[in-house]
């Protein structure tokens, strides 16, 4: 079962700034709207080479980063959402371990505060999207 606080991992059909990404990322859940059957996510990315995209108030570092593998931040300034399907938990990473309770709250009162400063752009994904772009890590 996909919960609130877990990361999936896939290769997005985009991301912000309509980049097409070419290797598979980790998206931390941060709602689950249940009624629409829509997931919504926050790009994470690994520090290492990158430590300048911190400067950047809207990229927020995950101080307690477990379970993700190496020190990484969130992208508060962009929230992706992907229509729930059957077979979508076999992209849930780290075996459904979830970020810490503190540590979530944390990024998620931080994003409250960015979506009061700046636009956040909205990027949604559909199955047909998702299925497309994740066909080669697809399982049957």
């Amino acid at each position: 079962m996909i919960e609130v606080g877990q990361f999936l991992n896939f290769l997005p059909p985009i991301l912000d700034g309509n980049i097409i990404s070419d290797k598979r990322r980790y998206m931390l859940i941060i709602e689950i709207e249940k009624q629409n059957n829509i997931i919504k996510m926050l790009n994470v990315s690994s520090i290492k080479n990158r430590k300048a995209n911190l400067w950047y108030d809207y990229n927020l570092e995950i101080e307690n980063y477990y379970p993700l593998p190496k020190p990484s931040f969130a992208k508060l300034n962009a929230v992706y959402s992907l229509d729930y399907f059957e077979g979508l938990e076999q992209f849930i990473a780290k075996d459904g371990r979830k970020l810490d309770d503190k540590e979530f709250d944390r990024i998620i009162n931080e994003k409250q505060k960015i979506e009061k400063k700046y636009r956040i752009r909205r990027i949604k994904f559909t199955e047909k999207e998702f299925k497309k772009y994740n066909e080669e890590f697809i399982t049957q």
